[in-house]
């Protein structure tokens, strides 16, 4: 509750969505964060934020599994965010 907060004529509402996990063979969602691998795509998700430090590790070690080699990076968005004005703090 917050005193003072005004709610007449506030409207709610809400929506089913089917969820983005791996399948488990109890229908359960997953307890660890879930990678697939298709060609040389892969598909993660944490399942759940808390995992996804984890996600990332793991993500990270598959990479080093497969030969991904960097190419060059477009940072030119680096020079026009400094351009960007800073409050005081």
């Amino acid at each position: 509750a917050i005193p003072g907060l005004e709610l007449n004529g506030l409207e709610w509402n809400s929506y089913t969505v089917d969820r983005a996990e791996g399948a488990t063979k109890t229908g359960h969602r997953p307890e660890t964060p879930q990678i697939l691998q298709a060609g040389n795509l892969l598909t993660a998700w944490p399942t759940k934020l808390a995992l996804a430090p984890q996600l990332a590790e793991d993500v990270c070690e598959r990479l080093s599994e497969i030969p991904v080699v960097p190419t060059s990076v477009d940072d030119s968005w680096k020079s026009e965010l400094a351009q960007f004005s800073r409050p005081q703090v």
